[in-house]
């Protein structure tokens, strides 16, 4: 996740039966970073001494985590170079997400639009075709069946 960036630990909880739940969330340069949390049971196990990890579980906060995990990767090699926006960006999330969302408005939607479109008529005449295709095999069956 690059150089600054660490997780930690707010909260772990003791069970019974040797297990435990873990609360955590992503820093940057020692700050929260947004959207970054989760929290992890663990099953463990005996082996003398030694605690091992026989089963985890992770709970994160969204299921776009993983794909803004690796958008966050690539965030924080430019936030290195440009710290200044980095806190800016850490500061006022909320207006960076209107802001791409209104780049999506303005630039992406009007070619992404179209298509989508488009697939949904192509859909719509497959499924228009495989009902006809349906009849029709069984109007022959029910011809040949006499």
């Amino acid at each position: 996740m690059g150089q600054n960036t660490e997780f930690s630990i707010d909260n772990i909880y003791e069970g019974v039966d040797l297990t435990a739940i873990v609360n955590w969330h992503l820093e940057w340069k020692k700050k929260e970073v947004p959207f970054t949390r989760g929290c992890s049971c663990y099953e463990l196990s005996r082996d003398g001494e030694e605690l091992l990890i026989k089963n985890a579980q992770v709970i994160t906060e969204s299921s776009m985590k993983p794909i803004f995990l690796a958008l966050y990767k690539i965030l924080t090699s430019a936030f290195d170079y440009f710290p200044e926006a980095a806190e800016r960006f850490r500061k006022s999330h909320q207006i960076t997400y209107q802001l791409l969302v209104n780049v999506y408005k303005i630039v992406f939607y009007p070619f992404i639009s179209p298509i989508l479109a488009w697939y949904k008529k192509l859909w719509s005449f497959t499924v228009t075709l495989l009902r006809f295709t349906n009849k029709l095999v069984q109007f022959i069956t029910k011809s040949f069946s006499k």
